[in-house]
């Protein structure tokens, strides 16, 4: 009776068949395929982010610097000439009192900034004194365009002096490319000489 016994509760108590376990797998399989080319896809995804925001805060950091400059120098010239008034240009030129004072020098020190091209690659360059050009924007910021528009600037040899404070606005056109995805952007700010001209 025993025997018999036992050989009903091995029957009920039965183990998982071979199709069983294989089925099984195949599909935990299957799940974590998805979910691993899910992950992968989200961490792709969270590379071309944080390069792409990485190529957009060099160009805030560029502009930035420039509009502070621009913003505390003085004697403004466009390409190397006296700026006509409204005249778009795309290298300026003017005397820093700021630069000067971080070098300890009490004479104001010429600052440059220009687009340049690297084949067919625009890129902002910044030029103190004469000491060379610097390149400021990354590689794979493509600067398309960039113009400055000043007004109020009196030239040295003009008799008359103007009453309106110099002004400047600036136009930057751009595209970014990071991981083969590329965006376009325009930035306009306008700048005003914060020493008074009188």
């Amino acid at each position: 009776m025993k025997l018999l016994s036992f050989k009903k509760t091995l029957k009920q108590h039965k183990g998982f068949t071979l199709i069983e376990v294989m089925v099984s797998i195949s599909i935990f399989t299957v799940v974590m395929v998805v979910a691993l080319g899910a992950i992968l896809s989200i961490v792709n995804a969270n590379r071309k982010a944080q390069s792409l925001h990485t190529v957009i805060n060099n160009v805030n950091l560029a502009v930035e610097t420039m509009t502070r400059d621009l913003r505390t120098g003085y004697g403004y010239k466009c390409g190397g000439i006296d700026c006509v008034a409204g005249v778009a240009t795309d290298e300026i030129s003017f005397a820093s009192l700021q630069v000067a004072e971080s070098r300890s020098s009490d004479a104001p020190v010429m600052v440059s900034y220009k687009r340049s091209f690297d084949g067919s690659r625009g890129y902002l360059e910044k030029q103190i004194e004469t000491e060379g050009w610097v390149r400021i924007t990354d590689n794979s910021v493509d600067i398309e365009s960039l113009s400055f528009r000043v007004w109020g600037v009196q030239t040295l040899s003009s008799a008359i002096r103007d009453t309106d404070q110099p002004k400047i606005v600036l136009n930057l056109k751009a595209k970014i490319t990071a991981y083969g995805n590329s965006s376009e952007f325009a930035i306009q700010t306008f700048i005003s000489q914060r020493y008074l001209d009188f």
